[in-house]
This record gives C-alpha cells, sequence and structure tokens, in this order.
C-alpha cells in the first residue's frame, strides 16, 4: 500500500509469506523505516530509487518475488545491515551491487538465485562485517578471490553453488575458522582441496559436488570435528584410497557424498564408526574386496549406495540390521551367492538396486517388503520371481531380464533389462 512508502511514524512493516501482488510504491526521503519485509509474495516491477534512498532502513527483504531490472544504488542506506533479494530476477554486474552498499554495517547479504554476473571482486574482502553471505545460483564468473578469507566473521554460511566460478579453491578460506557451512558446488572449479581447511573446526557442512576437483582429500579434513554433511560427488579427478578417506573423515558425519570419484582399496573395518551416518554413498568408485559385515553398525543409514564398484564376495548378513534403510544400492559390481533372508527385515526399503552381479537363488526375503516400489534386478541368475507379482506390490520400477519369459514369468514387470548390459526398456 502507498501509505508504507509515505508514513512519517512507521517504523517497520513485514508482510511475509502471502498474496500481495502489484508493484513497491515511492518512499519519502523522510521515511523513518528501519525494516520492511516483502518476502515470498508475487510483487513484480522494479525497485524504486527512492526505497534505496531511505537513510534509516537496517533491514530490508525482499525474496521471493517476481521483481525484475537491476537493483538500486544503496550508498544512502548507511544504516544497512541485512540485505535479502534471494528468488527474484534481478539483473546487473554484481561488482556494481556491491560498491552500492556500505561496508561498515552489512552483517547479512542474500543475492542468490538471480541473474548477476562478472566476477566476484576483491573489494569483497572489505565486507568484514559479514556473518552470512549467499551469491550462489548466478552467472558469477571468474576466481574465488584470496580476499574471501578477511571475512573472518563469517559464522553461519558462505554459498557460491551453482555458478560458473573456475580456479582453485584459496588456500585462505582456511582463515574462516567460524564457518559452519561452505557451498561451492555446480561450478568449474579445479585443483586440490587446500590442507587449510583442517583449520574451519566449526565447519559443519562442505559442499564441493560437480566441480573438476582433483588429488587425495588432505588428512587435515579430520581435523573438521564438527562435520556432519561432506559432499564431493561428481568430481573424477579425486583419487587415493576410500580406506584413507574413512578413516580420516571425523565421526560427527550424517552425511558422506563420495559417488563418481576415483577412488580404490577395500572398505575397511573403521566404517563401522560413523555412528550417526544416515546418507553414504561411494556408488562410481574403483573399490573392491567385501563388504565388511561391520556395516551393519551402520543403524542410522537410510541411504547407502556402494554400486558400480568392484566389489566381490557374498552380501552380508549383516546388512539386514539397517532396519532404517530406504534405499540400498548395490548393482553393477561382483557379488555372488545368494540374497540373504536377513533382506525380509528392511522393511523400510523402497529402493533396491542389485542388479549386474553374479547373483543367484530366490529372492524369498523380499516377499513381505511393503514399502519396495523400486526393483532392479537383471544381470543375475534368480529364479522364480513370479511371486513378486502376486504381493500386491504397485511398482514404480521393477526392472528385470527375460521378462515374461517362461523362466521369470514377470508380468508386473514396468522395464525390461538385456542380460549383460544396462539396457533397459519400459514395457
Amino acid at each position: 500500500p502507498e501509505f508504507v512508502g509515505q508514513s512519517t511514524t512507521l517504523g517497520g512493516f513485514v508482510v511475509f509469506s502471502n498474496q500481495l501482488s502489484g508493484s513497491v510504491p515511492e518512499f519519502s526521503s523522510s521515511s523513518p523505516l528501519f525494516g520492511l519485509g516483502l518476502g515470498d509474495n508475487k510483487l513484480t516491477g522494479t525497485i524504486p530509487t527512492s526505497l534505496a534512498r531511505v537513510r534509516t532502513m537496517a533491514v530490508l527483504s525482499l525474496r521471493d518475488n517476481n521483481f525484475t531490472g537491476p537493483l538500486p544504488s544503496f550508498r544512502s542506506a548507511s544504516a544497512m545491515s541485512f540485505l535479502s533479494v534471494a528468488g527474484c530476477q534481478f539483473v546487473g554486474r554484481f561488482v556494481d551491487i556491491l560498491s552500492s552498499l556500505p561496508p561498515t554495517r552489512l552483517s547479512y547479504l542474500d543475492l542468490s538465485d538471480n541473474l548477476f554476473t562478472g566476477p566476484i571482486p576483491t573489494m569483497l574482502g572489505t565486507y568484514r562485517q559479514l556473518t552470512h553471505l549467499r551469491l550462489g545460483h548466478n552467472r558469477l564468473t571468474g576466481t574465488i578471490p584470496s580476499e574471501i578469507g578477511r571475512l573472518t566473521s563469517l559464522t553461519t554460511t558462505l554459498y557460491l553453488g551453482g555458478c560458473e566460478l573456475s580456479g582453485s579453491i584459496p588456500s585462505e578460506i582456511g582463515f574462516l575458522t567460524t564457518l559452519q557451512e561452505l557451498h561451492i558446488f555446480a561450478n568449474s572449479i579445479v585443483g586440490t582441496i587446500p590442507t587449510d581447511i583442517g583449520r574451519m573446526t566449526d565447519l559443519q557442512v562442505f559442499e564441493a559436488r560437480n566441480n573438476l576437483l582433483q588429488g587425495i582429500i588432505p588428512a587435515q579434513i579430520s581435523r573438521c570435528v564438527a562435520l556432519t554433511r561432506f559432499s564431493v560427488d561428481d568430481n573424477v579427478g579425486i583419487t587415493g584410497s576410500v580406506s584413507d578417506l574413512i578413516n580420516d573423515l571425523p565421526n560427527s558425519l550424517e552425511a558422506v557424498y563420495g559417488g563418481n570419484l576415483n577412488l580404490n582399496g577395500t572398505l575397511p573395518v573403521t566404517i563401522s564408526k560413523f555412528s550417526q551416518i544416515d546418507m553414504l554413498r561411494l556408488q562410481g568408485n574403483q573399490i573392491s574386496g567385501t563388504v565388511p559385515p561391520r556395516i551393519g553398525q551402520l543403524t542410522a543409514l537410510t541411504n547407502l549406495a556402494i554400486g558400480n564398484n568392484r566389489m566381490s564376495g557374498q552380501i552380508p548378513t549383516e546388512v539386514g540390521l539397517l532396519t532404517n534403510l530406504e534405499v540400498l544400492e548395490l548393482g553393477l559390481n561382483q557379488l555372488q551367492m545368494t540374497v540373504p533372508n536377513q533382506f525380509s527385515f528392511l522393511q523400510e526399503l523402497e529402493y533396491l538396486d542389485i542388479s549386474e552381479n553374479d547373483l543367484t537363488g530366490s529372492l524369498n526375503a523380499l516377499e513381505g517388503l511393503s514399502s519396495l516400489r523400486n526393483l532392479l534386478v537383471y544381470g543375475n541368475a534368480f529364479s522364480g520371481l513370479g511371486f513378486l507379482c502376486s504381493i500386491g506390490q504397485s511398482w514404480t520400477r521393477f526392472a528385470a531380464n527375460l521378462c515374461g519369459s517362461s523362466v521369470h514369468q514377470c508380468s508386473c514387470c514396468t522395464h525390461c533389462c538385456t542380460v549383460g548390459n544396462q539396457s533397459c526398456v519400459p514395457l
């Protein structure tokens, strides 16, 4: 409403998460407004320059609307400490936006999910009051400047994911010793993870998936004793021993995403140290050896993916102890013998992939798994799949080989796969 911009007494106006439409009104230069929250509505148009000239404005949230165009200069808003414009369609060069913001008070800046362009300027290092910085999902280019290490007040989040950044992770990142979350995923970042990461002892989340990282994950990661989520999937240049990685990662982890790397070696018995882990994804590596029985001690697991490796031997009966499992991926290995009867204890299981192994026998252990909706069993030598069509499942995906043949009589299959490869077609 127009009165918000023209009132001489209104100090704050917050209308988050409504269905407001229209545009932001003009503001009087004498407005005493110090807080304006318009987030999560359906507002459109551009932001009037008069809003950015309200000298008393300290907190401004415009996030999750349909605003367009460039942001006005906030040089006159000398009291600004909190600015969030995430999830709109703002355009402009990041350096122009940053240079218009007062560096002395700004502690919270969220420009994520817009159309901002250009490099991250070195002047970012002068914004030393920042505790929270989100720039992700923009069209930012260039490298992460070493000056990022000067932002030693960052305590919550540094979010640079989903941009077009390149170069390496600067070693100065280690100066952010109180930072809790570091997100640099989905860029084109190269080089190794710096050993200085070990200085970030408050770090809880490290997200670096979908980059071009290389080399061995440094042993200094063990010093990140607060770490709960470690994600480096889809960095095919990352190498080293999976045993060393597991031994180095802190016991505090709740989620490990290490899929589609180039890890080798065997899973160590020390894997049982992750007593709180609920997500362990190591698919698409060069891991060999057997599945250690101690994996059954990870009773909080809901998602276990070790498919597409070189693992052999029998599936240990201890897998049946993982009664919280919802996803189990063991496909594309060299596993042998039969599916343990203890699989019948996996009552929460929704997705099971044991395809492309050397498994034999029956799948009777699956008969009582009422939550199972996705089952991939092709590329094995199982007998008697017909009963799976009689237990009342409503399959989202049921893939077997020789579907509908006299061997399997799989009338309820949703996909059929050719033995010896991964070619599956919907039925």
